[in-house]
C-alpha cells in the first residue's frame, strides 16, 4: 500500500508541473499572437482575401 501511495504522490507532482508548464506556454502563445497581430495591423494594413 505504501508503494501505491508513493506512486500517486509522484503522479500528482508530475501533473502539477505539467499544469504550470502548460499555463506558461498558453500565456506565451497569447502574447506572441497579440504581438504578431499588432505588427500585421501596423505594417501591412488591410489585405484582400484571396
Amino acid at each position: 500500500m505504501i508503494e501505491a501511495s508513493e506512486l500517486l504522490e509522484q503522479y500528482k507532482t508530475v501533473i502539477e508541473k505539467d499544469i504550470v508548464r502548460l499555463e506558461n506556454t498558453g500565456e506565451d502563445l497569447r502574447e506572441t499572437d497579440e504581438n504578431l497581430a499588432r505588427l500585421s495591423e501596423n505594417s501591412m494594413g488591410p489585405q484582400m482575401i484571396r
